[in-house]
């Protein structure tokens, strides 16, 4: 698999990265985003025996789609091995539940339950569909809140960040190479990011927010994460023998966005990205786009029953017959509530 800019710079073959070069490149080198040359394909039968996955494995599957060669790439460019199944269930150690991302099954509304006339018998179902949120995924409750807040640092930035992190130290230690990463944060990436970083021998992070603008929350776990000589108090002096830390958290004025247009211009730089060996841990990095899509096949595979998930497409090993599949798989509706573009994404 090939990495190129959104920008369209891609007829070289420097321009056309591996998964290592995209993972520490964070953005391409003419500026632009970086994306897989072409997007897998995910057939029904893969779905099927994806199906009863744990979140680490199933995310081991999905990642591994991006990560390895096709054999067709041509350009000289090999893609070393990397151990994806001990990288995520590294990354998802921290996590406080081993299932890392869970389902709350809600009662979903009546529609009599507006009708004073069927109050009693509204009542009746609320009671009935209240009781059947504890029960299984596949039983009667057909809404459901995703609660992707059991990382660190309680942000479900944390599903790809703690991933890139742990990515980006393996590649980091196999080379003998450093790296300083620069975070812009208006609130959630700063904590989620320092908590990812924090104690790995081969990355820095200094994370930049805007005072007054982020909560009390953000700014603690922030600043409880900040290890930077001389930013404590005490004069700055390190104490006799204690190891320098590698997470700096500074705090500006003005706000995020104000904050993202100096950011923006040292990635812009190359040569001072170069000499600086400056990296990103902000969303643009295609490891976090890729693991923040990955938990829509989890909720998927874990609340659509096996009965109704299209075993007969998946017949002919996921082929499809003429222009559409055999078996039509059946949706599962996504809501995201968000202030940006988080639920055209989800769509």
């Amino acid at each position: 698999m090939r990495y190129i800019s959104t920008r369209g710079e891609s007829s070289s073959s420097s321009s056309r990265l591996t998964f290592r070069e995209a993972v520490l490149a964070g953005w391409a080198p003419d500026g632009g985003m970086l994306l897989p040359e072409r997007i897998p394909q995910v057939t029904p039968a893969m779905l099927e025996e994806w199906r009863g996955l744990s979140y680490p494995q199933l995310v081991t599957r999905l990642l591994a789609l991006f990560v390895t060669d096709d054999g067709d790439e041509d350009d000289g460019k090999t893609e070393e091995e990397v151990p994806l199944e001990a990288i995520v269930d590294a990354s998802f150690g921290s996590f406080a539940t081993p299932e890392v991302v869970t389902f709350k099954a809600l009662p979903w509304p009546s529609s009599s339950s507006s009708s004073s006339s069927s109050s009693s018998s509204s009542s009746s179902s609320s009671s009935s569909s209240s009781s059947s949120c504890s029960s299984s995924p596949s039983s009667a409750p057909s809404l459901y809140i995703a609660e992707l807040f059991h990382g660190p640092s309680l942000a479900f930035k944390d599903l790809g960040m703690q991933v890139l992190a742990h990515l980006l130290n393996f590649y980091l230690f196999k080379q003998h190479q450093k790296m300083t990463f620069l975070v812009g944060t208006s609130g959630d990436t700063g904590p989620s990011a320092a908590a990812a970083v924090k104690g790995k021998e081969n990355m820095r992070v200094i994370v930049l927010y805007p005072l007054g603008r982020v909560s009390p929350l953000q700014e603690a776990q922030m600043l409880a994460a900040h290890e930077g000589g001389g930013g404590g108090g005490g004069g700055g002096r390190k104490k006799e023998g204690k190891k320098r830390g590698n997470v700096r958290v500074v705090a500006v004025e003005g706000t995020s966005d104000d904050l993202d247009e100096p950011i923006a211009e040292l990635f812009q730089d190359k040569d001072y990205r170069s000499h600086h060996c400056l990296g990103s841990l902000n969303s643009v990095n295609i490891v976090r786009l890729l693991v923040q899509i990955f938990h829509y096949f989890y909720a998927y595979l874990h609340l659509i029953p096996p009965e109704e998930g299209g075993r007969e497409g998946g017949r002919e090993g996921g082929r499809k017959v003429g222009s559409v599949p055999a078996s039509p798989l059946p949706l599962l509706s996504f809501v995201v509530p968000t202030g940006a573009a988080g639920h055209r994404h989800a769509r």
